[in-house]
């Protein structure tokens, strides 16, 4: 008799594959419900920055400005060379049966986010850089083994494992200009390219006839998507005692392709359907970002504070399809602040700092059950010695910790 339920199995798993994204099989919370959303945050590359909470719109005067505030290359007094690598930790909660039982996942990521060659002349600069804008990674488990869910014709247990890698990275050039050290404006163009690797494996085991199961891979995957991006910078009184600066950063879209391949796993699964059971296509938009700043100068202390509009509400179209579930909260656009401070000290031959922020990160993961609102701190360090720049910085909030090192060189 076993034989003959796995059909009824293999449509269940189907059905439920489709339901999961349609609320009717949605729980509080619902299986595979993943806590972190998409994972994007605004952030900018470069030890100097993450020491101040990513407060850098009005300072700006390293290579990382590309991205920063590209403005702030005109500053430069000589050629820079700058290359960045970071450890992220990330954490990110789940359910993990029909309890509503929460866990914790920890995930992390070893990568170089940022290298830079800068070169100013008369009044001018250009540049050329690569960047890793999103480098992240995380799992989960759904594993009720104790709870059989009578759905159609059968009892089954649910068991589903998570795997995702999203990777974003960034070929670009910059040009900027500084009119009489009063303004300066710079532009960068960017060309993105995506590479997202899904895997949700979801097993569904009768309960009464535990040799009949059904696998059901779903694989999301890049389809060769790229993309072109820009930045567009101002920055008044550079380096001076005080100083303002703004920066539009146009967020990628990129094409996204989804498969739903069913597999059968037992004595009868002669009787599974076929594989490459559907595919569909979707468009990922990224977050623009618009932000202003300003800084202060005394001696050997500078302080600064950044408020950026971050356009979250892009992702909203894509919740769903990326998720596998539809968002239960809004993903509304929201404004992030940033502010810090650093304190140098040394002479001419070497010179060192030390820096501290704090930034806000407000919640847009799109899951209810999850509070991704944020507050979080950075500290940082640094020095120079006849051109060469080390400098190192951590921040971390409850579900991020990231430590960033940069190392370059001035062509002085």
């Amino acid at each position: 008799m076993g034989r003959y339920r796995l059909p009824c199995l293999v449509a269940v798993g189907i059905v439920l594959s489709i339901l999961a994204r349609h609320e009717a099989f949605a729980q509080d919370p619902a299986p595979g419900q993943r806590g972190t959303g998409f994972g994007f945050s605004y952030s900018v590359p470069g030890a100097r920055a993450l020491g101040m909470g990513n407060t850098f719109i009005a300072f700006a005067d390293d290579v990382t400005a590309a991205d920063a505030n590209p403005a702030g290359l005109a500053a430069l007094e000589a050629a820079e060379v700058s290359g960045n690598l970071k450890f992220t930790s990330f954490k990110h909660d789940a359910a993990v049966d029909f309890t509503g039982r929460i866990e914790t996942f920890d995930d992390t990521v070893t990568s170089p986010v940022f290298f830079g060659f800068a070169v100013p002349f008369e009044g001018a600069a250009v540049s050329v850089f690569y960047q890793q804008n999103v480098n992240r990674l995380s799992h989960s488990s759904f594993d009720d083994n104790t709870t059989p869910i009578f759905f159609i014709c059968c009892s089954f247990l649910v068991d589903e494992q998570v795997s995702i890698e999203t990777v974003v990275q960034t070929f670009g050039g910059s040009v900027a200009y500084n009119f009489e050290d009063i303004v300066a404006v710079g532009a960068t163009i960017g060309f993105a390219s995506l590479d997202w690797e899904q895997s949700r494996i979801l097993t569904l085991t009768d309960f009464d006839f535990p040799l009949n199961s059904v696998t059901l891979d779903i694989n999301l995957e890049e389809v060769e998507s790229r993309a072109t991006t820009f930045n567009l910078g101002v920055l008044i009184n550079p380096g001076g005692n005080v100083s303002a600066g703004a920066v539009y950063k146009r967020g990628a879209e990129f094409e996204l392709s989804r498969s739903l391949t069913p597999t059968c796993i037992g004595f009868t699964g002669d009787l599974c359907i076929p594989a490459n059971f559907t595919t569909d296509t979707h468009a990922l938009v990224l977050p623009s970002v618009f932000g202003g700043g300003i800084a202060f100068r005394h001696e050997r202390f500078r302080v600064g504070a950044d408020i950026v509009q971050v356009s979250y509400s892009d992702l909203a179209d894509s919740f769903e399809f990326i998720a596998g579930f539809p968002s239960d909260e809004p993903i509304e656009d929201q404004i992030e602040v940033h502010a810090g401070a650093e304190y140098g000290f040394g002479d001419d031959d070497a010179q060192g700092a030390v820096r501290a922020g704090i930034f806000t990160s407000p919640d847009h993961d799109g899951v209810r059950f999850v509070d991704s609102d944020v507050v979080g701190f950075a500290f940082g360090a640094g020095g120079t010695i006849e051109g060469v720049k080390l400098d190192g910085a951590v921040s971390f909030s409850k579900a991020v910790t990231e430590f960033l090192f940069s190392f370059g060189y001035s062509f002085r």
